[in-house]
């Protein structure tokens, strides 16, 4: 059975007597970065998220305040595992910032966060690592379907998938047209002209 976790935020003061210059309390989804506030921020509703499988993979910053309205900020990563139970790890802000960064170049938060990990993964790691993904599943999908056959009969469906993953011979294409079209090359005399032939020695007779 999957799982949710419910994150908030709230004001470590009353805020019918908030402090003079106190911050305010917040949830929010960051979406980028933003050259004025930092990040692009998408706000939870009374700064609560209740966040399930289908929610994740999510970037949260959460602000809470103490008694004298001073931010604490933090961040996380919201993420579900296989059984679809939702998992969070901590970030600081410079790994927030950096997956920020990410997200404003076009890749997907479940690419450039390892939640497993809990760490970065840069592009070159991130088709790795869906690479060998991709392998286990198509194993696993292999296994499930012969694992249950006596032995000839998977050896057989091997052998086929081989056949099938071997590229054939490539047709060997006939050049008789193209030889036929080709001109011949002129052919050398059979003997010289009489007249070439006068002041030699020997001359050659013509056949």
């Amino acid at each position: 059975m999957s799982t949710t976790v419910t994150i908030t935020a709230s004001n470590g003061y009353n805020e019918r007597f908030a402090p003079a210059g106190a911050k305010k309390a917040y949830l929010a989804q960051i979406t980028g970065r933003d050259a004025k506030m930092t990040f692009r921020r998408e706000f939870y509703p009374g700064g609560r998220l209740t966040a399930d499988a289908a929610t994740c993979p999510v970037l949260v910053e959460r602000r809470n305040t103490d008694k004298k309205g001073r931010a604490d900020d933090s961040y996380l990563v919201l993420w579900a595992d296989g059984d679809g139970n939702v998992n969070q790890d901590s970030l600081d802000k410079a790994d927030a910032m950096w997956i920020a960064a990410q997200l404003d170049a076009g890749r997907p938060l479940g690419e450039c966060w390892d939640a497993a990990a809990g760490e970065r993964l840069t592009a070159a790691q991130a088709k790795k690592q869906a690479e060998t993904q991709t392998f286990d599943r198509a194993v696993a999908g292999c296994w499930a379907l012969i694992s249950d056959m006596d032995e000839k009969t998977a050896k057989k469906v091997l052998a086929a998938l081989k056949a099938k993953l071997i590229p054939k011979p490539a047709a060997v294409e006939t050049v008789a047209a193209a030889t036929e079209s080709t001109p011949s090359a002129p052919q050398e005399p059979s003997c010289l002209p009489s007249d070439a032939l006068s002041g030699l020695d020997s001359p050659s007779s013509c056949t």
